[in-house]
């Protein structure tokens, strides 16, 4: 918002002291104060200049106001001269003519010499607050570090227990296939036994049925053999010895 908008009015504006300072008009020093990031409080609108300097006034000081500082002022606005007098102008006031400043003089739409009020809604933080703000944060830090650190060891400790537990269960995992392996072996070699015993059961079998046949055949010639010829003598169980 353009403060030519609220010209002729009077409005509360919120700034922040920027700096102190001063100009020279002629042999005297006018100690000045820099308000910035100015807004009309009623809507928090920003204004344009975003800036203005005023006049050190007592109204400043008796609010105590710092650089830095947050403040609330009530002023008009109206057209005002802002920079220095014409040192060739024959209408400046009596005792100034022949004084030279250090800005040309302008008219511009602004604030008056002097705010009718002035209040300080927030402190800016000193350097010795900055420097505890500093402290407690690096303390807070600290604290956090030391948190960090123990739940690491903790971790450590923690991922050492489960590689541990691992490398038992990876031992007991190689006990169990070298044993597996060892009953695999055991099995396969019982296996090989029964098949050799199967085969020479098998093979034995054989011989007792091919025994059997040629006694059973053996026996039906001898009775065969009886029966058409009538009975004979059986030899003699020392027919093959020599007689005396």
């Amino acid at each position: 918002m353009d403060l030519a908008a609220l010209h002729g009015e009077v409005h509360r504006f919120s700034g922040i002291v920027d700096r102190f300072g001063s100009f020279a008009c002629g042999e005297q020093t006018v100690p000045t104060i820099c308000i910035r990031s100015l807004r009309l409080e009623a809507s928090a609108a920003p204004v344009q200049p975003d800036h203005w300097w005023f006049p050190l006034r007592d109204i400043w000081s008796e609010a105590g106001v710092r650089a830095g500082d947050t403040v609330l002022f009530t002023a008009k606005v109206q057209r005002c001269s802002k920079g220095s007098l014409d040192p060739d102008a024959a209408d400046q006031p009596e005792g100034t003519r022949g004084r030279r400043c250090s800005r040309p003089r302008e008219q511009v739409i602004g604030f008056g010499r002097s705010p009718r009020s002035v209040v300080v809604t927030a402190r800016a933080i000193g350097s010795r607050a900055v420097v505890q703000e500093v402290l407690s944060e690096k303390a807070a830090i600290t604290r956090h570090l030391d948190v960090a650190r123990a739940e690491l060891e903790r971790s450590t400790q923690h991922r050492d227990a489960l590689l541990a537990d691992i490398q038992r269960l990876q031992d007991q995992l190689h006990e169990r296939d070298d044993r597996l392996a060892h009953n695999a072996q055991a099995i396969t070699r019982l296996l090989q036994r029964i098949q050799r015993r199967c085969h020479s059961a098998r093979r034995k079998a054989a011989l007792a049925a091919l025994l059997a046949l040629v006694v059973g055949l053996g026996g039906g010639l001898v009775i065969g053999s009886g029966i058409s010829g009538g009975p004979q003598q059986l030899p003699s169980p020392h027919w093959g010895q020599r007689r005396g």
